[in-house]
């Protein structure tokens, strides 16, 4: 019996176990078959989705079914083909997305991607569950066996007949991507089904896209859950948004604060290139929490002088060539510490030759190099002894010595920006009896050239200052310094302290030099004249009147600034300007002037303050002899800005041209002569003054008497009709008397009063000689009151020494005659005795 019942068991045992093989097989070959139609369905939808996705395209975006029908019946019978088509392929799409849904929907995959959900219908009524299993009899108890393999789960009923489904509702409006749409309408609920048994679930079917709304249907009855609404169509992607900072992690210090180590905001490394002198700016902004102290360091040197630090900015205002290395700012906020590296490269056009070159550089196409040098040039007689800067420092310099006449010496600068004012001022030093020249050109990137300022021939054992401005042009540009060899080893040419800035250079006495060689220099013609004046070389076109050469170079080469009077009419004027200037000191103005023929009108030389009328400083009238003479004055010392202007007046014919020449200004009021007590009257009265205990003055003039009268036909001096003398005017009444008072002289000394005089007719007057006190005379010292005949005549008049100062008078007295002159020149006062 005991052998009966373990077989028994184990026939059992080995049932459970093929039923168990039997059950695993059969739910492999069921997955793998859910796998294959899952994919195949996953396959059909996605095709699906393509045409659909084809067909919108064609069709207006968020219209519905029954708007699209509206506009087909709508629509000129044109177009209802294409309408119509469209409309049935759509249909047919629709037709076959709810088969596919439906088999989808039956096969338990599950695998529909949820969307936007349409209105649920109506539930359908839930099947009567399955019958139970009859309980088995109980079994003999046997021995304790081993546990037994649990079986398979039962199969589940059929799934019980579904109900007839409503009519779909209308399609929802489509979505944004990842918002659910709007529901749909719900269907309308069908008739209630059937109950069945309790089937198997389906799986989820795949989403759809939505479909188009439909008219809504009858109400019918219930039916089952209405099909779901398609999906909207996905939105548009956005555009990708900008990248954001780093983040940097904040933690929680020991006192429970939430920091952040330092960090920079942006490059760690950087270049800074400087433009044109205008300075540099290095920014190192630094992020983290608590913020941070920055700290400046230049490596293997100290920072700028005039740098400064501004917040995470270090502002450097200039930019000079040892301004040029690595920067570095440090960054320290107590939780850590952070560095940025800064590489500065620099334009630098001002340039004072102390280290280098700066960004100037030797030109290839010339014949020679400038020279880096310091102390004096190896030849005498020429260049200079010390640099400008410092007296002990650096220059550059043009050496002599070695090539041929005419060679040149380019000195290059790095290409400029034409759309800015320039201003560039340097010092140069041409000292030797062959300098030849110096130039400033303007060289375009077509290699054709301008040039702006020349110089040319000695100009003394020193540094000269020169300043131009350089217009804005539209072209690009280099600044070459030119100098060009003299015939021998004496003439050596040296630069030193360029600058350059942005702007019109603001202008000192030393602008104003021009030799009319290269143009105007920065004088303007004015726009409030009548004429305009003219540069012009060799002689004037009109015979008789205007120079026949120039004052500089004295030959038809060199250039001069004329009045052509062959046309226009009398009282005509042309003016020319200088540039603002800003002297706060006074000012030794000189220019050199040609007044010759009949017809010659005046030529005056003004100061023309901002807001104010124009003080005359200068002025000569009628021809002056046909001659180069100058004109030299002092301007005085004035805290506003001011203009020179020369001013020339046509004549009552054409045999007026005037002419000027060589202007130049210096620093200062201009020397005295070397005997303050000497005067020749050709710049006025020298340091000699008008009396004022007489009854009328000496008078100015060149050249013959007028008609009518008699005098000395030329001055003493030069003896020409240009040259200058004092003179009685007969005009006056008998016996009036006209004083000309010298300046102080010391006491206890013997000296010498040497003149030159005319006195040509019966009854002409006299000449006093007399010692002044106080105002007061207190010895006559000599008279003349005869006629001396035709011609100048000379006297010499010995002033025995005095107890205390005193001034010389020389007083002329008015004769009976009436048309004849006393005249004086070439007064000198000596101390010693006359020879």
């Amino acid at each position: 019996m005991r052998e009966s019942t373990g077989g028994t068991s184990r026939a059992l045992f080995v049932l459970a176990a093929v039923l168990f093989i039997v059950h695993n097989v059969v739910f492999v070959v069921f997955t793998v078959r859910q796998f294959n139609e899952e994919e195949l369905l996953r396959q059909q939808y996605q095709d699906q989705q393509e045409r659909i996705r084809l067909l919108k395209s064609r069709c207006p975006s968020l219209q519905t079914k029954r708007e699209a029908l509206v506009d087909i019946l709508d629509t000129p019978e044109e177009d209802h083909a294409n309408k119509r088509q469209t409309q049935a392929l759509l249909e047919r799409l629709i037709t076959e997305q709810e088969l596919i849904l439906e088999k989808h929907c039956s096969n338990g995959t599950g695998l529909c991607v949820q969307g936007e959900k349409g209105d649920t219908g109506p539930l359908g009524d839930t099947g009567p569950k399955g019958l139970l299993g009859t309980v088995g009899q109980n079994g003999e108890m046997g021995d304790n066996g081993t546990r037994g393999i649990q079986g398979p789960p039962g199969i589940k009923g059929q799934a019980g007949q579904t109900g007839e489904p409503g009519l779909k509702g209308e399609q929802g409006t489509d979505g944004v991507q990842g918002d659910k749409g709007l529901s749909g309408q719900q269907g309308i609920e069908g008739e209630q089904g059937i109950n069945g048994t309790s089937g198997l679930q389906g799986a989820k079917g795949l989403k759809g896209d939505a479909g188009m709304i439909g008219d809504p249907g009858a109400k019918g009855e219930p039916g089952g859950v209405g099909v779901k609404g398609d999906a909207g169509l996905p939105g548009v992607k956005g555009s990708k948004g900008e990248q954001g900072l780093d983040g940097h992690t904040p933690y929680v210090d020991s006192n429970c604060t939430c920091v952040v180590q330092p960090y920079i905001i942006g490059p760690t490394k950087e270049t800074v290139v400087g433009k044109r002198n205008g300075g540099v700016t290095l920014n190192c902004t630094v992020g983290g929490d608590p913020p941070s102290k920055v700290t400046w360091m230049k490596t293997g040197s100290t920072l700028p002088l005039d740098a400064t630090q501004q917040g995470p900015l270090l502002i450097i205002p200039g930019s000079r060539s040892t301004d040029a290395g690595e920067y570095k700012c440090l960054a320290d906020n107590g939780m850590g510490h952070v560095e940025k590296t800064f590489n500065v490269k620099l334009i630098a056009l001002s340039c004072d030759f102390e280290r280098d070159f700066c960004s100037w550089t030797q030109s290839q196409t010339d014949n020679t190099d400038w020279i880096y040098h310091t102390g004096g040039t190896p030849t005498g007689s020429t260049g200079p002894s010390s640099d400008h800067t410092t007296g002990h420092g650096y220059y550059v310099y043009m050496e002599t010595s070695l090539g041929n006449i005419n060679d040149k010496a380019d000195l290059v600068s790095p290409v400029l920006g034409g759309k800015t004012v320039t201003c560039l001022r340097m010092w140069y030093h041409m000292f030797g009896t062959d300098v030849n020249s110096l130039t400033v050109f303007k060289e375009y990137q077509n290699g054709s050239r301008t040039s702006i300022w020349h110089e040319d021939g000695d100009q003394g054992n020193q540094w000269n200052h020169m300043a131009v401005t350089i217009p804005a042009t539209s072209q690009s540009y280099r600044v070459v310094l030119e100098a060009q060899r003299g015939k021998s080893i004496e003439g050596d040419i040296a630069l030193d302290d360029i600058e350059v800035t942005d702007g019109v250079c603001t202008m000192t006495a030393r602008d104003l030099n021009c030799d009319f060689e290269s143009g105007t220099c920065l004088w303007k013609q004015a726009t409030d004249d009548q004429k305009d004046l003219v540069i012009y070389n060799g002689a004037t076109p009109s015979m008789m009147t205007g120079p026949s050469a120039d004052h500089t170079l004295k030959d038809a080469r060199g250039h001069y600034l004329y009045l052509e009077t062959s046309t226009g009419a009398a009282g005509d004027t042309a003016r020319v300007v200088s540039p603002l200037l800003t002297n706060k000191g006074a000012m030794c103005f000189s220019v050199w002037y040609h007044m010759s023929g009949s017809g010659v009108g005046s030529l005056n030389v003004y100061v023309q303050k901002h807001g104010e009328a124009r003080q005359m400083m200068w002025t000569h009238k009628g021809s002056q002899g046909n001659e180069w003479k100058l004109a030299r004055f002092t301007v005085p010392a004035s805290a506003k800005q001011y203009n020179i202007i020369i001013e020339m007046t046509k004549g009552a014919n054409f045999y007026g041209d005037i002419a000027i020449d060589d202007i130049t200004g210096t620093a200062n009021s201009c020397p005295p002569p070397a005997n303050p007590l000497d005067c020749d009257f050709e710049s006025q009265l020298c340091s000699w003054t008008q009396g004022k205990q007489d009854d009328f003055d000496w008078s100015i003039k060149s050249g013959p008497p007028s008609r009518g009268y008699v005098g000395p036909p030329t001055d003493h001096t030069l003896q020409t009709g240009s040259g200058h003398y004092i003179y009685l005017d007969p005009k006056f009444a008998i016996e009036k008397t006209a004083g000309l008072v010298s300046p102080l002289l010391t006491t206890n000394t013997i000296f010498c009063l040497d003149f030159w005089y005319y006195m040509d007719g019966q009854n002409i007057g006299s000449l006093l000689i007399r010692r002044m006190v106080y105002g007061n005379p207190v010895e006559t010292l000599s008279l003349l009151d005869a006629d001396a005949g035709t011609g100048w005549h000379h006297a010499t008049v010995k002033i025995v020494s005095y107890w205390t100062q005193f001034n010389l008078d020389i007083v002329g007295i008015r004769g009976t005659v009436s048309n004849s002159y006393i005249a004086i020149d070439d007064v000198t006062v000596s101390q010693g005795g006359c020879n």
